[in-house]
């Protein structure tokens, strides 16, 4: 279970991306890349530490952190666009 206020505090942060609202890119994210798990992958995308990563200004306007680990974050106009983890590239 998870408090409203807490709740509210995670989405709020989250921009709608590409899809028509923020609740549809959410979910999208969380089928993607989440594990299923809602409120965790929230969670981490919101506990994302900046200072400890590179900043890169993407084409589009939107930034990208990335930290050392493969974890990423990209933002646009402060909200959250996306979370995740780089994967190694596979030799083919």
């Amino acid at each position: 279970m998870i408090a409203y206020t807490e709740a509210k505090k995670l989405i709020s942060r989250w921009d709608k991306g590409t899809f028509d609202t923020r609740s549809d890119n959410i979910r999208d994210h969380v089928r993607e890349r989440g594990g299923g798990d809602t409120w965790t992958y929230l969670r981490i995308a919101y506990e994302f530490n900046k200072t400890r990563s590179t900043r890169k200004v993407l084409p589009n306007g939107r930034i990208r952190f990335t930290h050392e680990s493969g974890e990423f974050l990209i933002e646009h106009n402060g909200y959250i666009v996306t979370h995740g983890f780089n994967r190694p590239k596979q030799n083919p």
